[in-house]
């Protein structure tokens, strides 16, 4: 990702903030091995300056602000105001470590033109370049499906998240999931996978998790995430249904999402609006009564299952002439209720 405008202050002449997203902060814990590096090189000591231990200290300073632009840009800002770097000693149980802290306030900021065309001339710095070339090369593992992560390979993952993860590490976590005797590895995956989640851009992870919707395997696990990371999105659910994915679409209606907009709303009566009218699977035929010798009008369903046509729900299957069982058709009346309500609030 690209730096975001950093500033130490808490304004910019050539520019308003429109939004605040928060304090946010990155810790970077180094040891001082380096520093023996730098104290055996005599010659650089007596010199007054010591150039290693500056390029050090600068590369460390580089990562904390990349750490911390990486967060702003995730929550959806584009600047940092008032940031502060310290440096604090940690020492004990015979170990010395310092750390660098970065801390400033997550912001949107609309600039002037002149500021915006100044920034597209940012530089990258070493960190950055050097995190890019290991991401691409750690993607393009992810499309060996042997592939067998480790721990240690989703510290950097954890570390310096990125939209660009989470479609191939989701479909990496579907792909596993028709692996035999790995249960562990398939729960520790999840685990990390959740945290990934939690960390990068909300649409992003929505586009990831929504795949697994649609593969067999992957309906279930994909349906649990919805619910426990609360990725409810509407135009995402009418997409399914729009497939043929109704039941499966129907299932994630009760997951959640953080907060609600008056976008929010339209997409959820459009999808309201779909499930109401869906098209018949079933049908009414009239078929003649062998006993009463009269003609009588019966219900199919889907599956060729004949019922008296006064019966809403199939006596075989359950389904009525939607294709719907009576616990769908109450999930959709609960979501209707959910759209009533939410209505009623972004009215006030």
């Amino acid at each position: 990702m690209k730096r975001v405008f950093i500033s130490t202050t808490n304004s910019v002449d050539n520019g308003k903030a429109t939004e605040y997203f928060g304090v946010i902060s990155s810790h970077i814990v180094a040891g001082t091995g380096f520093l023996s590096d730098f104290a055996a090189s005599v010659s650089d000591l007596f010199g007054g300056r010591s150039g290693s231990y500056r390029r050090q200290l600068e590369s460390l300073y580089d990562e904390a602000l990349d750490e911390l632009s990486n967060k702003a840009q995730l929550l959806g800002a584009n600047s940092i105001l008032g940031l502060t770097l310290d440096m604090d000693n940690i020492s004990g149980k015979g170990m010395s470590m310092f750390m660098i802290t970065a801390v400033g306030t997550a912001a949107k900021i609309q600039f002037d033109e002149e500021v915006e065309d100044n920034n597209s001339s940012e530089s990258v710095s070493s960190t950055m370049l050097v995190n890019e070339i290991a991401k691409r090369a750690f993607l393009q593992r992810l499309k060996d499906e042997k592939t067998y992560l480790m721990e240690r390979d989703w510290e950097p993952i954890l570390k310096y998240p990125d939209n660009d993860y989470v479609l191939p590490l989701s479909m990496k976590y579907f792909q596993i999931l028709t692996q035999p005797n790995e249960s562990d590895y398939r729960e520790k995956f999840k685990t990390n996978l959740g945290q990934l989640i939690s960390l990068v851009d909300r649409d992003i992870a929505v586009q990831g998790i929504y795949e697994g919707i649609r593969l067999e395997k992957g309906f279930d696990p994909a349906r649990l995430l919805i619910k426990e990371h609360s990725l409810f999105d509407a135009k995402s659910i009418l997409a399914l249904v729009h497939e043929g994915f109704t039941k499966r679409a129907i299932a994630i209606l009760g997951a959640d999402k953080p907060s609600y907009t008056e976008t929010d709303l339209q997409d959820m009566e459009e999808l309201l609006e779909a499930l109401e009218h869906l098209p018949d699977v079933g049908r009414i035929e009239v078929v003649q009564d062998v006993l009463f010798r009269k003609e009588v009008e019966k219900f199919i369903c889907a599956h060729g299952h004949r019922t008296n046509s006064d019966v809403e729900f199939c006596s075989s299957c359950g389904e009525n002439i939607k294709g719907l069982t009576r616990e769908e058709v109450k999930a959709i009346e609960v979501f209707k209720n959910r759209v009533t309500v939410l209505r009623d609030l972004l009215s006030k």
